[in-house]
């Protein structure tokens, strides 16, 4: 248990390390070739897809489906500025296109009062580490999944509430009776065994960012 807990540890401190070296970068640029197509600094093409809002049709970042949230192009009615893709997202010119900084999303996808990318999305890293030392579904509600952490809290707290509860010897009386007893310890013991398979759960989920905040947006990585 104690060597598996010590390499998730290290594989996240090498993950963060990682990305805070990525952040000592300079800051992206992005290249508009002749037939329009996008490129990053690294060569990579970043492609373009085309969504229909109520206004009528415009253009999305696109990749896969969480890429959808990363920015939002301004289409003819709107100039891509400070004002409507304000700091710290981006704009890129040539496509009238507010590119989302990383901490920050287009949500919802028509924008807020003619500003776009102003959602601030949660920190995948501090949901992780929530369930990973608390297991008691903090990291769920921080990404405001109210259901499921409160499914979690119960099922982690049960077995301390009937464990404390017997230590005063205020259950005496259950735990004496031959088979409420027992209903009671299996009560215990499958609550015990399913809080530590959620907490190995949520410890990959989180730790490969697959759950998503309420709304449906993704997490920011690490």
């Amino acid at each position: 248990m104690s060597k598996t807990l010590l390499t998730i540890l290290l594989l996240i401190s090498s993950s963060i390390a990682l990305k805070t070296k990525n952040k000592l970068k300079t800051k992206q640029t992005y290249t508009v070739s002749e037939d329009g197509t996008v490129t990053d600094e690294s060569g990579n093409v970043i492609k373009l897809a085309i969504g229909l809002d109520s206004n009528g049709v415009y253009n999305y970042w696109y990749s896969k489906d969480e890429d959808m949230y990363k920015g939002r192009s301004l289409g003819d009615t709107l100039t891509c500025s400070e004002n409507t893709c304000p700091k710290p997202n981006e704009c890129i010119e040539a496509y009238n296109f507010c590119m989302c900084d990383k901490s920050m999303a287009n949500y919802p996808f028509i924008g807020h009062n003619n500003q776009f990318c102003t959602y601030k999305r949660k920190r995948q890293v501090v949901a992780f580490l929530w369930e990973l030392f608390t297991n008691v579904g903090v990291g769920h509600y921080y990404i405001h999944q109210i259901v499921r952490g409160v499914f979690k809290t119960i099922m982690t707290a049960t077995p301390l509430i009937i464990f404390t509860l017997g230590k005063l010897r205020l259950l005496k009386y259950w735990f004496n009776e031959g088979t409420t007893g027992v209903v009671m310890a299996c009560i215990m013991c499958a609550c015990g065994l399913g809080a530590f398979i959620w907490w190995l759960v949520d410890a990959f989920m989180f730790g490969l960012n697959k759950y998503r905040d309420f709304n449906g947006v993704p997490l920011k990585h690490w």
